[in-house]
């Protein structure tokens, strides 16, 4: 029997079959191939994308064993230099010289140092002739769906010019500079001028990066052709953003009791020393169920680094951080999400200096649609038992307790732990100090289409083709509904 829910409709378009071909088809091919002789029978090859790049000058790129990075800077003499990367991950630097500069001479003032792995010129990063992307089915289903990667075997690009819709580009980007023509970079609307690039001070950080992934994906459809940039109105009411609050002065110590990396969360930790020396800080990884880890890493003096939680910590992991410098240093915790295609946004945390013994958090609310935690951080050796009061009003408390294991995060429903639709404050005791934040999730209309593509894709691809009585029926009938739940909604799957 087949599986139907009422509400949706489940024929959503997935990968289409190839038509039989007829004998006008082999017609029009022999036509065009008369057309375009040339394109088919002799492919575009951009002789770049074979021979290796030219290094990038005055960049180097030097491999550290673990702990050596500080010793290498201090051995490097070379004025104006600059430390432009230090991934303790991977275990390399990037500086960047005078473009004078040899890379002999870079090696010679190494020479004979402890924990140098390399020491290489920096090459710049171009795209491989055919997509070796781990993610081009997952998140490029439009190209795979419109048979794009076949495409590719035909031809890769002429002298189409491609206009892209979008804020503003950096036309001076190494990746796009070769595809504009400096006499058409495009138009501003909004300026009414030819030069594309955002000019408007008071518009996001970072906004004139935000062609970049749309200018990129062209360019992967299309290897050779010319872009051609036309911006719309900056973005204003219908934008999105996040003001956060300033810090007057630095601190040692560090706390984040929030942290997620699991499906559709992006988390960062940017750390700035304001100071006039070196500082070299440890970053402990506080999981749910695991051990505690720790990442340690140098930070320039009057510098900023930026931390990927979800390559230091792993995917899928509830993680709370306790960041420590011998120096006084600033932390904070941008977060970016898509919690379960209800929610998408994100927001920017300052941690908090010390572990304490009572938190106080009025905000909460258990309401339709939205889903409220509590996030607990116990950085002490000591189980802690936490007392919580739920306030739902001037005469209705629900009190409980847990147990918060020694070095680790706990985190609570609160949806779950008082009355559906109620607004609750809460306050948190606990006999060890602890570190206690309140995530709060809730849709809202801005990204409601953005959601709806995102579902047309995944029921498209992800699950792939329907018919009635089948277990790929049974599968759409089931994503839709589980969808449907996560916006509060209580959909019947039923067989007729």
């Amino acid at each position: 029997m087949g599986h139907i829910l009422i509400i949706i409709l489940l024929n959503f378009f997935p990968r289409p079959e190839y038509p039989a071909v007829t004998t006008d088809d082999i017609q029009r091919l022999f036509a065009l191939k008369a057309i375009y002789q040339n394109v088919i029978e002799q492919p575009f090859e951009d002789s770049s994308l074979k021979n290796q790049p030219e290094p990038i000058p005055g960049r180097f790129v030097i491999g550290f064993e673990s702990g050596a990075e500080l010793n290498i800077i201090r051995k490097l003499y070379l004025p104006s230099a600059e430390v432009k990367i230090i991934d303790t991950s991977a275990r390399f630097l990037v500086i960047e010289t005078p473009v004078d500069v040899p890379l002999q001479n870079i090696k010679q003032q190494l020479s004979g140092t402890a924990g140098v792995r390399f020491v290489e010129p920096d090459y710049p990063a171009r795209a491989l002739f055919l997509p070796n992307d781990p993610m081009f089915l997952s998140n490029q289903w439009d190209k795979w769906v419109m048979y794009a990667d076949q495409a590719w075997d035909v031809v890769r690009g002429g002298t189409v010019k491609v206009a892209v819709v979008d804020n503003g580009v950096d036309y001076t980007h190494y990746d796009l500079a070769r595809n504009f023509q400096a006499n058409e970079l495009g138009y501003d609307y909004v300026n009414q001028d030819n030069d594309p690039k955002p000019d408007n001070p008071n518009l996001p950080r970072g906004i004139s990066w935000k062609s970049l992934p749309v200018a990129a994906s062209i360019l992967a459809l299309c290897f050779q052709l010319c872009l051609l940039l036309l911006p719309p109105p900056p973005c204003s009411a219908s934008g999105d953003g996040f003001c956060g609050e300033a810090r007057a002065g630095a601190a040692t110590d560090w706390y984040f009791a929030e942290g997620y990396t699991g499906p559709g969360f992006q988390e960062w930790v940017c750390v700035f020393n304001p100071e006039e020396a070196w500082s070299s800080l440890d970053l402990k990884l506080l999981y749910n169920a695991d051990r505690p880890r720790t990442v340690s890493f140098s930070l320039a003096p009057r510098s900023r680094t930026t931390l990927n939680i979800n390559q230091v910590a792993g995917e899928n992991r509830e993680v709370s951080l306790h960041l420590h410098s011998p120096l006084p240093v600033v932390a904070e915790r941008p977060m970016y999400f898509d919690y379960r295609s209800v929610c998408r946004g994100g927001h920017v945390s300052l941690g908090v200096e010390s572990a304490g013994t009572r938190w106080l958090l009025a905000e909460g609310t258990t309401r339709p649609g939205f889903h409220e935690y509590l996030c607990l951080l116990n950085p002490g050796h000591v189980d802690a038992v936490v007392e919580v009061d739920y306030i739902l009003g001037w005469d209705e408390t629900v009190t409980k307790e847990y147990t918060v294991p020694a070095r680790s995060r706990f985190t609570i429903e609160v949806f779950r732990q008082v009355p559906k639709g109620r607004d609750v404050s809460i306050e948190v005791r606990s006999r060890e100090p602890v570190v206690a934040e309140r995530p709060l999730y809730f849709p809202g209309a801005g990204f409601e289409v953005a959601n709806a593509m995102r579902h047309v894709r995944d029921l498209s691809v992800g699950i792939g083709y329907r018919v009635m009585g089948t277990a790929g029926e049974a599968a759409a009938a089931g994503y839709i509904a589980a969808t449907l739940q996560g916006y509060g909604y209580r959909p019947a799957v039923q067989e007729v």
